[in-house]
């Protein structure tokens, strides 16, 4: 029965090999984000430098095209919205968004994994904001920078839809409106006195 392959992004065994009297070589096979499994090896002047020097180069072909999973937290993806919007729109979008994220969404939400998100958990979280006083504007400003970063997740195909859109409508306050008065409206036409 044929070995299993290796997890994208991810290494085998590392085997160690003596050269010479001054180098060592340490290799493994690195299965890279398009599928394909390459022979990478590092060498340096004892076999622990050589496996480090290794385990950094593999480290680094992690980070250069790290892919998002449901296990990361929100505020990792809102790091990569972020970027997003600071390529595409105005400096001043950027920082309300960066702003409304570090003021607001992040301490509440901001290290809930992707899979922790839901509608209900949502809704209780705008729910909270509105009985803080934050205002309706407010709590719209800050719906959209999380529907934002929750679109960055739909796109990399780890939500099936983006939660926010099911969350209630944000309204705000009814205002109580009455007619004047026949003395208030006198007044309101006499002008000041």
């Amino acid at each position: 029965m044929a070995r299993p392959p290796l997890q994208i992004s991810s290494h085998g065994k590392i085997n160690t090999t003596r050269l010479d009297d001054v180098t060592w070589r340490a290799r493994t096979r690195f299965r890279a984000f398009d599928g394909k499994t390459r022979l990478v090896e590092r060498s340096g002047p004892t076999e622990e430098k050589a496996v480090e020097r290794l385990e950094s180069a593999i480290e680094q072909l992690q980070k250069a095209r790290a892919r998002l999973t449901v296990d990361f937290k929100f505020r990792d993806v809102a790091e990569v919205w972020l970027g997003k919007i600071a390529r595409h729109r105005a400096d001043t979008t950027y920082d309300t968004y960066e702003q409304t994220l570090k003021s607001v969404v992040l301490d509440r939400i901001g290290d809930l994994r992707l899979r922790e998100i839901s509608v209900p958990v949502l809704e209780e979280f705008v729910e909270k904001l509105e009985a803080e006083g934050y205002s309706a504007s407010y709590r719209r400003s800050v719906r959209t920078t999380v529907r934002g970063t929750l679109q960055v997740a739909v796109r990399h195909g780890l939500l099936d839809s983006n939660p926010v859109r099911e969350v209630s409508p944000i309204e705000g306050r009814l205002r109580k409106v009455r007619a004047l008065t026949p003395d208030e409206r006198r007044r309101l036409f006499a002008g000041p006195e």
